[in-house]
């Protein structure tokens, strides 16, 4: 059986944007995009490019907090700031939007709010992505797969490029590194993509993520035979 592969992709759009989705067009690899707002104003070109090209596109607020950190108008407020960009973007591109999704940056879903936001996104008609086959303990213990926002199981940990701090601290400094850590047989712990039982949903960020890191890292998965796929449910 060839292992199954959610890839999403943080904190859209950056200036390597365009050459990233080519390499996922040439490629046939379907993918995710979670748009941070503050990016979009910054990157109108590239969220019009992923747009005029049928990239699936999701929220991921605009400023990038701890949702548990701020407050409950705050929250709401991020995500419809982002709301109305995306929206902008596909009007202007004479699109129509197809998918309504988001994703809480840090996977935090607002502490003791998190009730209320759960209710506010089902309520704004955001859509729970179904991946299928995720069979790690931690993400069914902790129900993961059943909030409306977006999970992960594998963090390519690929920001730490944008720090030496965070480099030492992962241990990451060029692609031999990334792919080690993938190599790495620590699933429960998020350390690794070599469980055959599991389907994994993998988490790279747009603006960290230099071209000469998501090649060949997205070559490595591909020549390990990786099944590129979409959660149920997402319209193409």
């Amino acid at each position: 059986m060839r292992k199954k592969i959610y890839i999403t992709i943080d904190d859209a759009p950056s200036e390597n944007t365009k050459e990233k989705l080519d390499f996922l067009l040439e490629n046939n690899i379907s993918v995710i995009w979670f748009l941070r707002g503050i990016h979009v104003e910054k990157h109108l070109e590239e969220t019009a490019y992923l747009i005029a090209n049928d990239a699936i596109l999701g929220n991921h607020s605009y400023s990038h907090p701890y949702f548990s950190k701020i407050s409950i108008e705050s929250a709401k407020e991020e995500i419809l700031k982002t709301e109305k960009l995306i929206n902008n973007a596909y009007k202007k591109a004479n699109k129509t939007r197809k998918n309504k999704l988001f994703r809480f940056p840090f996977m935090d879903r607002g502490g003791v709010n998190e009730k209320i936001l759960q209710t506010f996104l089902k309520d704004q008609g955001f859509k729970k992505l179904e991946f299928e086959n995720i069979n790690y303990n931690y993400f069914q213990n902790n129900k993961l797969g059943d909030f409306i926002d977006a999970p992960w199981t594998f963090d390519m940990k690929d920001y730490a490029l944008l720090s030496n701090k965070y480099m030492k601290k992962h241990n990451l400094y060029d692609v031999k590194d990334f792919i080690k850590r993938m190599e790495i047989d620590d699933v429960e712990n998020g350390f690794g993509l070599q469980s055959n039982n599991s389907s994994d949903i993998v988490l790279f960020h747009d603006f960290a993520t230099e071209i000469e890191i998501f090649i060949p890292v997205l070559e490595f998965l591909i020549n390990k035979n990786c099944e590129f796929c979409l959660p149920k449910g997402i319209k193409l």
